[in-house]
């Protein structure tokens, strides 16, 4: 999740195409094309700008709302303007992903299945994946990364992870192998 505000102007954001096997987004502002994986600034008005990592979780809703009891959440609009039912296309891009994939500049990496879901942090640079079923499995892995203790945690009641460095939060990233390792070529994997 990024802040959605650059040199002082705030953006609102639209998800426009997939490209490095990430999806690139649009300020409707600018109509700067966004990276989503690095929120570097790809091409418009605004190149070469970068957007502000917040973090922020991928949790169940009932562990969200169990946390933060006044949460609000925002929904997509029930209105559908395709020429093809959202049903179709949610379910054509279900079947597809689970096998196709989107052509990077990386060669493909082989250590993993391309659409294994990993959990990937970065330690002052140094990038690390964890397979999200190894961190099911064992629950908290301790490690070392870059000479620092790293704490990874899988808590199955609200089904989120959550990364340390030195007892400091990192932002973890869930995403699958491909996408990871495409921004990340010299990623290391736990238990590889």
């Amino acid at each position: 999740m990024y802040a959605a505000v650059v040199n002082g102007q705030a953006l609102t954001f639209d998800v426009e195409c997939v490209w490095r096997r990430n999806m690139v987004i649009r300020d409707n502002e600018t109509g700067t094309l966004w990276q989503h994986a690095t929120g570097e600034g790809l091409v418009g008005p605004l190149q070469g700008e970068q957007l502000t990592l917040l973090g922020g979780e991928l949790i169940a809703w009932g562990g969200w709302k169990q946390a933060h009891p006044n949460s609000l959440a925002a929904l997509e609009p029930e209105e559908w303007t395709g020429l093809v039912s959202k049903e179709s296309v949610t379910a054509i891009l279900e079947k597809v992903t689970r096998f196709a994939t989107v052509p990077g500049k990386t060669r493909r990496d082989e250590r993993l299945p391309a659409h294994e879901t990993v959990i990937g942090i970065m330690v002052d640079g140094m990038a690390r994946a964890y397979p999200l079923v190894e961190l099911r499995r064992l629950g908290c892995v301790m490690d070392m990364v870059n000479g620092r203790q790293i704490e990874v945690i899988y808590d199955e009641t609200h089904d989120v992870v959550r990364a340390f460095a030195d007892g400091t939060q990192l932002i973890a990233q869930k995403t699958w192998w491909t996408g990871w390792y495409e921004f990340h070529p010299q990623s290391t994997i736990f238990g590889a």
